[in-house]
């Protein structure tokens, strides 16, 4: 049976949109009319209009083709400007005016200046900043957690490997200022045991992370 109108019926799809190789993660700006989507394979990052129903890829010639089999001619993504990028895990900061993702292959945080726009034209080459993440010995950094605290000052990664959570300082008047300043030890965790997720309260006293070894 049809779902009553205003009630969302869970067992439905509302829409199928293309956007290409290995889509991995996703985050939605503040404003709600934003969704952003990292792409492994293709080394970019693209971008959903919300405002319309079912969402589309973001078109700056207004024209969305979401039909086309390949991705669509006229549609801009977020480029990253690194063939190796391989964004991953992402995080936005309160104010929706900087995107972070890692890496799925090499030791770097990038951040990316949205400034008040989330159209991916807008996002100039110099508007995407790498950042260097120290790669202990035996250790391969590939972030599977990204996270944000509430008021957007420290940034949370949690790696595929590693048996800590690392904690980056974030410049309130420039968010491309990212310096790590602390590790925190997982509690009898297990190197090669997946910490895929992490999650800091509102408050921020508490950070939570999950363990591939069946514990939180």
């Amino acid at each position: 049976a049809a779902a009553e109108e205003g009630v969302c019926d869970w067992n439905e799809e509302r829409a199928k949109i293309f956007v290409g190789g290995l889509p991995a993660a996703l985050v939605q700006s503040p404003s709600g009319d934003r969704v952003f989507v990292s792409q492994v394979f293709p080394d970019r990052i693209s971008v959903l209009d919300t405002t319309v129903d079912p969402p589309v890829l973001v078109d700056t010639d207004d024209d969305p083709l979401t039909t086309d089999p390949g991705y669509p001619s006229g549609i801009t993504a977020i480029e990253l400007g690194d063939s190796r990028a391989g964004p991953w895990s992402m995080a936005m900061n309160p104010t929706g005016d900087w995107l972070y993702t890692t890496s799925y292959r090499q030791p770097f945080l990038y951040a990316i200046h949205l400034g008040v726009h989330a159209d991916p034209d807008e996002v100039q080459p110099g508007d995407v900043f790498g950042i260097n993440v120290d790669e202990p010995p035996g250790i391969r950094l590939r972030s599977d957690g990204l996270a944000l605290s509430p008021e957007g000052s420290r940034l949370y990664f949690t790696n595929f490997t590693d048996t800590s959570v690392r904690v980056f300082s974030i410049d309130p008047s420039d968010g491309s200022n990212v310096v790590e300043i602390e590790q925190i030890p997982i509690p009898n965790a297990v190197a090669d045991i997946r910490h895929i997720a992490v999650h800091p309260d509102p408050d921020g006293s508490f950070v939570y992370v999950t363990s591939g070894g069946a514990a939180v």
